[in-house]
């Protein structure tokens, strides 16, 4: 039941960025270059860092990050088909939130998001987030909402986009899809933030 119920999530996200951006690459006028550890400045005197990259399969990247806003962090993500031979496309991004007591490797673990997404010419980030306290998803951050790390909107909104369309071509069209807590997580961005993202699902 959860799984079909995943599947139709991630089926009815890939639409509707597909709708709206006709599932093809943007070419970009400036290419970043291959994939890399790379310093992305976020704030004065704050940094965000791909301090690792796990090959796992063709399309399947791990990333481990260091973060400002919420520490050492780890990032699940599906490659669009053909990424390696189109060095100066741009991507939509299909962003993945798991849900609470979960973890980032609950969408690849528990779905068919590889077969789903495969055609899609979608980038399919699936970060790690806050998997039982409400408060670090809000905009101050901190586990009572009142300031401080870890901030897992920072994280999300800020640096792994920036991380995301330095190091890996992602382009500035997005769509965010949770399932559960993280399904909180995408409608409190989308609402907090509007025309953030082309679409929104829990």
């Amino acid at each position: 039941m959860v799984a079909s119920m995943r599947r139709t999530v991630i089926t009815f996200a890939s639409m509707c960025i597909g709708l709206a951006l006709g599932g093809m690459p943007v070419f970009a006028q400036d290419p970043s270059g291959e994939p890399s550890s790379s310093d992305v400045d976020r704030t004065a005197g704050q940094v965000v860092r791909i301090v690792s990259v796990e090959t796992l399969d063709d399309r399947t990247r791990d990333l481990t990050i260091e973060s400002p806003s919420v520490g050492t962090v780890q990032v699940r993500q599906l490659l669009p088909e053909g990424f390696e031979d189109a060095s100066e496309a741009t991507y939509p991004v299909l962003y993945l939130l798991h849900g609470g007591g979960g973890g980032y490797t609950d969408w690849t673990k528990e779905t068919d998001v590889e077969g789903i997404t495969a055609s899609s010419g979608l980038l399919v980030a699936m970060p790690a987030a806050a998997s039982t306290n409400l408060g670090t998803w809000l905009p101050e951050g901190g586990p009572d909402g009142q300031g401080g790390p870890p901030n897992w909107e920072a994280f999300h909104l800020v640096e792994l986009p920036q991380l995301l369309e330095r190091n890996w071509r992602a382009g500035e069209d997005r769509v965010v899809v949770g399932l559960s807590l993280g399904g909180y997580g995408a409608m409190m961005y989308a609402a907090r933030h509007p025309g953030l993202f082309e679409a929104v699902a829990s």
